[in-house]
């Protein structure tokens, strides 16, 4: 107590040395409500005590107050005010005050040292990055930055120095960081500089090479992305397609833009005759979530709960696949997690097939369950326009190939794949555009499997298609005993 009260009353007055501060000053600044009995003499006897401490002299009782008598040159806090920029952080070592009472003077003085500082080291860090050098403008920021989350222009340097270094993961973590402080603490969105370094370093990543390249997906995308960034809750959403529309190569670009982000993922997948709930589990250990039991009465809540958990920690993206085979326990606790809705900075990606030839009744009706429910968002996935058929093909196999390639697969991702496969390599227009006209032999098998769920009718029509060749659409119809669309 009498050291804390004699540090408090030595920076008092270092705060500006050589003028006096009033004795009543002193005593509410030193005591607030809790007076000794004697204020004056309270103070007198701390005077006494730091005259000890620092020479006489250098104490000198003035106009009813007392001054430090020392040049402003001999105390760190007036050389830091006092000095350039490139020198004034030399001065500040710690927080202000050490082993002072929190007084209204220290503490405003505080601030007013912080706030200069964080300029400070905001300003060094820049210049650094100017002059290219990352590892020392992030040992300068990253310090500073770890008390001091929601000062955006500190993490977006700090975010440009990881990433140059090579540790984008944290980049983007540090930015998610800051989001969330900023969501949380203040009510605020993040400004623009902070979205474009964001943007920068998400563009700046490695790009997918050949063959994963996601086109005609933004839509989905998007909506997985404003799901991550929510402050407010998190996303369930149901991806429906028919088989080879691309559903696990959404699944597959959504979990690598999350990584990039920065964000844990963990990914499942429902087969045939495998144990209930295996799925679940494979997922959540992937982002370090323990699955809630099947026998846990609430299991909706206690899965929120433990994902609101590792969302403290950054984002958490959960992909479930091929869930038209799921378990009747794994959908159940779907719907629960559906009901209570999840935490923000959560999402859970589930994709299934629909339409099948097969019925999935379980799937049907937990989709149909979930579909109305606030937090839950559901797209299907149709085939590609002809602008994206021909970005997929790509300006390097040409317009020839683009058309016909257009015309054989009507924008359907799994032919459309299967062809490129066929036809990437081959010397000249006229080789792609012929193996182009064939059936790849990888759809064969699907292909077959496809037409062997039909009903006779309309195998016998397709039958005759392939052998008559183009037919009006009216004669189509009648063949099969409908009316034409």
């Amino acid at each position: 107590m009498r050291t804390e009260l004699l540090r408090t009353l030595l920076a008092l007055l270092a705060l500006d040395p050589g003028r006096p501060v009033p004795t009543s000053t002193l005593i509410d600044e030193m005591y607030g409500e809790a007076l000794p009995k004697d204020p004056r003499a309270a103070v007198h006897v701390q005077v006494t005590r730091l005259r000890k401490v620092v020479a006489p002299a250098r104490v000198a009782s003035t106009g009813g107050g007392y001054a430090l008598e020392v040049p402003r040159a001999d105390v760190d806090l007036c050389r830091f005010h006092d000095a350039d920029p490139a020198t004034a952080l030399a001065y500040i070592d710690g927080e202000p005050f050490p082993g002072c009472r929190p007084t209204p003077r220290l503490e405003a003085e505080r601030r007013r040292v912080e706030v200069r500082w964080l300029e400070l080291v905001e300003d060094r860090a820049r210049a650094l990055l100017d002059d290219d050098e990352p590892n020392t403008a992030l040992s300068v920021a990253a310090p500073a930055l770890a008390g001091h989350l929601d000062r955006e222009h500190l993490a977006a340097l700090v975010a440009i120095a990881l990433h140059r270094v090579g540790r984008t993961g944290e980049a983007l973590r540090t930015l998610a960081a800051t989001r969330r402080e900023l969501k949380v603490e203040h009510g605020l969105d993040p400004g623009s500089e902070l979205r474009a370094v964001e943007r920068t370093v998400l563009e700046a990543r490695e790009r997918p090479g050949p063959g994963r390249a996601v086109v005609g997906r933004e839509g989905p995308l998007a909506t997985i992305r404003e799901g991550l960034d929510d402050p407010e809750a998190g996303r369930l959403v149901l991806v429906a397609g028919e088989a080879g529309i691309g559903k696990s190569t959404l699944l597959g670009a959504a979990s690598r833009e999350a990584a990039r982000r920065g964000a844990r993922v963990g990914r499942g997948l429902w087969e045939h005759e495998q144990a209930p709930f295996a799925a679940w589990v494979q997922a959540l250990h992937g982002v370090g979530v323990q699955p809630p039991s099947l026998r846990d009465p609430a299991p909706g809540r206690t899965l929120r709960r433990r994902l609101g958990m590792a969302a403290d920690d950054g984002q958490v993206l959960v992909t479930l696949d091929d869930a038209h085979r799921a378990d009747r326990a794994s959908l159940d606790v779907l719907r629960a997690l559906g009901r209570v809705g999840l935490p923000p900075g959560v999402v859970v990606l589930v994709a299934a097939r629909e339409p099948d030839a097969v019925t999935h009744p379980s799937w049907s009706d937990a989709a149909a369950d979930l579909a109305p429910l606030e937090g839950v968002v559901r797209t299907v996935l149709r085939e590609l326009d002809e602008a994206g058929t021909r970005e997929l093909v790509g300006a390097e196999l040409g317009e020839t190939l683009a058309t016909t390639l257009w015309d054989r697969t009507a924008g359907h991702p799994l032919h459309l794949s299967a062809l490129l496969a066929e036809v990437r390599g081959l010397p000249d227009d006229e080789a792609r555009v012929a193996a182009a006209a064939r059936v790849p032999e990888r759809l064969r098998p699907l292909l077959d499997h496809q037409l062997g769920q039909l009903p006779e009718s309309c195998r016998a029509a397709l039958e005759a298609l392939a052998v008559l060749g183009a037919i009006p659409v009216a004669d189509l119809a009648a063949a099969v005993g409908g009316e034409p669309p």
